[in-house]
């Protein structure tokens, strides 16, 4: 009985060790790009890998959702026709990870 009383607290701590390296090791990463004031698009990997059917929402005024997209076989969404802001929020989710990024909308200098 002392030897099983001995066990289960190290079993429990191999499982939370291994979790954590795990969930180290999924890096979930947004690159972003606009297009003028006209479009975004949004581009998600994790662990280098484009991540299909990830959700990507789309807030004006950092709170405002203006759109919501899943992304493609390539990682990628796009977000056309964009107005009345200077910049937007890009949220994404995907497999329980969430990372926000801003984006400023620039005109470009051949406007």
């Amino acid at each position: 009985m002392k030897l099983i009383k001995s066990l289960v607290p190290a079993i429990l701590f191999s499982a939370i060790a291994s979790t954590a390296i795990t969930a180290q090791a999924s890096n979930l990463d947004v690159y972003t790009s606009s297009n003028d004031f006209s479009g975004v698009t949004a581009r998600v990997y994790q662990d280098g890998k484009p991540v299909e059917g990830a959700k990507i929402q789309l807030f004006s005024n950092g709170k405002i959702l203006r759109s919501e997209q899943t992304t493609n076989n390539n990682g990628r969404a796009d977000f056309n026709f964009i107005r009345g802001s200077s910049s937007v929020v890009i949220k994404v989710a995907s497999a329980g990870k969430e990372k926000s990024q801003w984006v400023k909308l620039e005109r470009s200098s051949n406007s």
